[in-house]
Order: C-alpha cells, then structure tokens, then sequence
C-alpha cells in the first residue's frame, strides 16, 4: 500500500490459525501481508492457500484517534467461503473497523462503523494507487429528517487545464485573496450597559502582548454615544484613540472600527440639524436612517471616513445595521430597491476607503456585497435571548467560506459555543466543530471575551487553537474531476491538504489518485503546494469529515 497507509509494525499482530481442526498454528508479527495473488496470504515461511471454509486468519490492528486521543481496535478474521476472502470484525457494540479483501479488483475495504448507522469505506486499488472513499450514513438524524452536508466545489474538464487554473489560483495575490484575509479576529467587549470602556480594552492589550496572543484583526464596537455622530466620540477617548490604534498595529494586529454607518438616534446633532437627508416611514415621518443616495449625505460620510483613516488610524471597518435599508421607506426622490441600494452603499465605502484596507459587514444578503467587501456576518438571535448567560461566557463564530473561487463572500455563523475560562471548561464537541471548521473551509474565527477572566491554562488553550487554525486555514476545498469515468478525482484544499472533505450526498464516492497527485502537482522534497505530513503520503494520515461531529484524523 505504497503512498497510502503506512502501517507500523509495532501496532499490528496478526494470528494465523488454519486446518479444520486448528491444530496447526502460525503467529505473526510485522507488516501487514501483501501478495500478488488475493487468495493467498504469504507470511514468512508459511504460505496459505484457501480451500476450506475452515481457514481463517484473526488479528487486529490499533488506529489511535487524533482528536479525542482515543484509540480504537479493529478484530478481524479472514476465513473462506465459497473460495472468496472475506475479513470480518467481531465487534458490534462500539466503533469498529472492518476490512474486506475484494478478489475480483484486488483492493483492500476499510470500513469504519458506528451503531447510529454510519459507514464510510476506503477501498485501495494497487494498480492505481488510489483510494475510493464511499460514504453511506444517516448519523444522529430522526427518520423524518434529513443530514445537511457541505457540498464540494467540483471542476470538470481537461486534466491539464484543471491543472493550470488551479496552480495560478493558488498564485494569485490581490485584496481579496483569501490568503491576505484577517482570519482571527477579536470583539472588544463591552460592559453591561453596551459601552466600550477604555480600561477594558488596555488590560486586554497588556495581556495580548505578555502571553503573544496576537489576533490578525482587534474591532471595536461601541465607541460613539449616539449613533450618528461618529466624529463625537467619548472623553476617554478623544485623546488616546490615534495611540491605541498605533499600539494595536506595533504588535502585529489590525484595528477595525465597527458602526452603523447609517443609523443616526434622534439625540444627535446630525439628526436635530439635516432631518431632510434621513429616510421617512410609509407615513411620512422621519426615521433614524440616513439617505445613501443624496449627495450631502454622501459627502458628510467621505468626512467621517477621511477621519477615521487619516486622523484615528483606522484600516477596517466592520459595517453594522444596513440590514434597516430592507425596511419600508420613502425618499425625498428616486426610489430604489433594497437590493440595488445595499450593493452601492457597500461600493460607496469600497470606493472610500480603497483596496488597503478591509471591509466585512452583517445581516444583509450575500449578493449584495459581491466584489466590495471581504466577509459577511451572520447572526442568530438566540445568542442575544439565551437567559442563561453563565452558559455562554463567550461566542465563537464559526465561519463558513462560500463561492470563493467567484471571489464571493465569506459567511460568518456565529454558534453559541462557549469559551471558558480553562481549558478544562472548553468542551471536547467545541473543539471538534472548531476543526471541522479549520479543515473544510477555511473561514473566519472571531472570539468575543475577556481575556482578563481567562487564567493561565485557558489562554495556552486560546494560543493553540491560533496556531491550529493559521497552519489549516489557508484555502478553500476543491475536487477536480475528469470527463473520464474511470479516471479518479483529486480532492485537496488550495493549501495542499489532502483528503479534508465534506460530501453533499448520503451516498456518494470519491477517488483520490495519490500517484497523479504527487505528479502533477509536484510533491518533492523542496517542497511545493504539498509539503510532506500533510498528504498522508509519508505519514499514513487520512482526514476524514464525519458530520455531525467534524473531522476524524486515524494514524495507522
């Protein structure tokens, strides 16, 4: 099984009883057993052929679990019926895995099973040195219900097209790449009453720097008392805002401003003094919604903008409550449909702010920001009506990549996942779903805490889940397939990882040609897009997407 399962001698045992009577036994310890011929099994000096239903061989194979350090034993025993070989295990009651040699295509099925109706085999084909991975489950789903799954972006055409565009997508190196992306972001958060307080954020910043937790992006949210004013900011502030995003870059990070660009409250200056440029109700009354499409308005935003940039250092922005644009409204003019309005209001900051800097904005339609903006956010309610506070210490968003090779948006899910403040207190489910967020899709984590409460154990926690998500998170999911049924697909992200994957059907097979793979991608010992440990070509680690628990890694 050369490019595939490495297999170490020290955790396999094979037991080898035959005769009808088992008197005559042979055991053996070593690499698990190849031939040329299925029917037969050459160990060392014993050579077994199979012709009575009596003939087996036992054994069992220890495959530990990279994520729950778990370790779980496949028993086996191989015995003849009808002059056909057939490796079955002996466990029912817990996870197992089961191997069948098949005669006819000479390729070894790993099947891994579970009593909620789960199975997914690996079948491995010597003459092509690939491995078909099939999935048939209904894991954790009622009858009536169906198993959502991530689909896979599928590329059809000539192999050495598919080959070419992958390679310059891969190269490709613009502001919306997603390898420039700010990936982890951190959400100041706010006291009780909502106010961001300026001791709050500087304990935090002197715990980042002490511990090198450095986020790719620090937001800030809440620094204006009343929306519409974004030049009047709090006392506490005036003086300090341009020093603190200074600091905030001189350790490595990215200050982001998050507001609501166009809500104003009916305690502003800009509200008591242009009521003409808000939006009116169906009745005619004004609402706290400024008018993108008058010229003034516009021109009140560019001096905001210009002020944020030039004067308090501010190069992304995070854009909240343009989600209010989708209301009833009237004009003083023309009148525009919500969807035409929120993709020029997203251009109109684009345009303001340039390619430098960054732009991500929530609770609107995906299509609306196509091309202006880097991520999109979406949020659930029920983390904002959850009573049980306690529970939910804090937020991890977990991000979801859509369409990126359309150079569409990000999506930002945020899940009630708690982050407590110990390792102990971070659930095992939490970081399974952190992983299975890592390797299919990329994406973007934005923690929402106070590093102040976290001790000494939950900020190394906090460090590790940095340094696992900037090594995976690099690229998005792609299977190329080929106009030739029996040629077999490639799967891999654009950061070279081979075998995380997500399959949008109950049943459904890939292949994986490691041989073409290493080939034509070019897999060498200077290393390219593939680096050696991370394919499973020298390691003999497959990643596996199990939902809904996430990725599976086993290390034979």
């Amino acid at each position: 099984m050369k490019n595939n399962f490495k297999i170490d001698r020290k955790r396999i045992r094979l037991t080898l009883r035959y005769g009808a009577d088992h008197e005559r036994k042979v055991s053996y310890s070593g690499l698990w057993p190849r031939s040329s011929t299925a029917a037969n099994i050459n160990l060392q000096a014993v050579n077994l052929l199979f012709n009575g239903q009596k003939d087996k061989i036992t054994g069992q194979i220890t495959a530990q679990e990279e994520t729950y350090l778990r370790s779980i034993t496949m028993h086996f025993h191989l015995k003849c019926k009808d002059h056909k070989n057939n490796f079955i295990s002996n466990l029912k009651d817990s996870p197992f895995l089961a191997i069948n040699n098949n005669v006819t295509d000479k390729a070894f099925v790993i099947a891994r099973k579970l009593p909620l109706r789960q199975n997914i085999q690996f079948t491995y084909s010597q003459r092509r040195h690939s491995v078909k991975i099939q999935w048939n489950f209904n894991c954790l789903v009622q009858p009536e219900k169906s198993l959502v799954l991530d689909k896979v972006t599928i590329r059809m055409g000539n192999q050495k097209d598919l080959l070419t565009r992958l390679v310059k997508d891969i190269s490709l190196k613009n502001p919306l790449d997603m390898e420039s992306r700010e990936r982890i972001i951190w959400t100041v958060p706010l006291d009780s009453k909502g106010i961001l307080r300026l001791k709050t954020l500087e304990d935090n910043l002197l715990i980042l720097e002490e511990n090198k937790l450095f986020y790719d992006q620090l937001r800030l949210t809440g620094l204006h008392p009343r929306a519409g004013d974004w030049l009047n900011i709090r006392k506490d502030f005036q003086s300090k805002i341009g020093f603190i995003t200074r600091r905030i870059e001189h350790i490595g990070m990215t200050a982001c401003l998050a507001f609501s660009p166009l809500s104003v409250s009916p305690e502003s200056e800009v509200f008591r003094q242009h009521p003409d440029w808000c939006l009116r109700s169906l009745k005619g009354d004004p609402l706290p919604l400024l008018d993108i499409t008058q010229k003034d308005v516009r021109d009140y935003l560019k001096t905001v903008m210009e002020t944020f940039r030039n004067q308090w250092g501010f190069k992304s922005f995070h854009l909240t409550g343009l989600s209010d644009l989708t209301i009833p409204h009237l004009r003083k003019k023309s009148h525009y449909e919500s969807g035409y309005l929120l993709s020029k209001t997203l251009q109109f900051f684009r345009e303001n702010i340039g390619k430098v800097g960054s732009i991500s904005a929530e609770g609107i339609p995906d299509l609306a920001g196509c091309g202006f903006i880097e991520s999109l956010s979406t949020y659930k309610l029920e983390a904002q009506e959850q009573k049980a506070a306690d529970l939910f210490y804090s937020v991890l968003e977990r991000g979801v990549q859509k369409a990126s090779l359309q150079k569409k948006l990000w999506i930002n899910d945020p899940g009630l996942y708690p982050l407590g403040k110990s390792a102990e207190t971070l659930p095992v489910q939490i970081r399974e779903s952190i992983r299975q967020l890592i390797l299919i899709t990329g994406g973007i984590l934005s923690i929402y805490t106070d590093h102040c409460e976290l001790d000494a154990e939950g900020l190394k926690n906090l460090g590790e889940i940095f340094e696992t998500f900037r090594t995976f998170c690099k690229g998005e999911l792609i299977a190329l397939s080929y106009a030739q049924r029996k040629h077999p697909a490639i799967i891999y992200n654009t950061s070279g990882h081979l075998g995380v994957f997500n399959l949008s059907k109950k049943t459904q097979s890939i292949s994986l040609n490691l041989s073409l793979l290493q080939e034509k991608i070019g897999l060498s010992k200077s290393g390219t897009f593939i680096k050696e440990g991370q394919t499973g070509m020298k390691t003999g680690t497959l990643d596996l997407i199990l939902p809904p628990y996430g990725s599976r890694v086993f290390r034979f």
